[in-house]
Formats: structure tokens, sequence, C-alpha cells
């Protein structure tokens, strides 16, 4: 076997070493994040109304002249359409926990605790 050969089989065998790593790492990423990652779907259809009706909260706040109706009346339906957010959210939340192991939910547990404590205040 040539010199060239031997470097290009060499090279070969590295990289598909760290590609089965990389596929590996991913496999095991995904594997462990999983059962909190059921949850993100729930929120997906609701998001961008209530992002919306926010938007409008903020346009009436920036105007010129502060219009006190227009502000209640929007902070009422942003209020509502949260509410029923929070609701539909908790009724999907409790029919995914019930399919749950226990495992996978303390898996959740565990996530949710540790992320809420990186990057929620108290």
């Amino acid at each position: 076997m040539s010199k060239t050969m031997k470097i290009i089989f060499t090279l070969s065998l590295v990289l598909n070493a760290l590609l089965a790593g990389l596929f590996a790492g991913h496999m095991i990423q995904s594997h462990r994040y999983r059962p909190v990652t059921r949850f993100a779907e729930i929120r997906v259809e609701m998001r961008g109304p209530i992002f919306a009706e926010r938007a409008k909260l903020a346009r009436i706040m920036k105007a010129d002249d502060f219009d006190q109706a227009a502000f209640d009346l929007q902070l009422n339906k942003y209020s509502d359409m949260k509410c029923e957010f929070d609701k539909k959210f908790m009724i999907d939340f409790n029919k995914k926990v019930q399919k749950m192991s226990v495992a996978e939910r303390n898996e959740v547990i565990d996530k949710t605790m540790m992320r809420g404590g990186k990057h929620r205040r108290h």
C-alpha cells in the first residue's frame, strides 16, 4: 500500500469515528430530553395568537395619546387568552403525564427543576 493510500485510509477511519461519535452523542442527547420536549408541542398552537395580542397591547402602550379604555379592553383580552392557554396546557399536560412511566415522570421533574433553577429568578 502506498503512503498516499495509507494517509487516505487513516483519514477515512478518523472521520468515520468522528461521525459515529457525533451520531451516538445525538442519539443519547435526544433520548435524554425526550420526555421534556413532549410538552413543548402543547404550547405551539396558541403561541402565535398570544404574541399577537401582546403586541397589540404594546402598540396601545406606545401610542402618543394613551387610550385607557383601549388599554383596559386589550389587557382583558390578552389576560383571557393567557388563562385559556394555561387551562388547555394543564389539561394536555395531565393527559401526557398519565401516559408516562414513573422514570419518565421523574426525568421530567428533574429536567424542569434544573431548567427552572438555571433560568428563572426567584
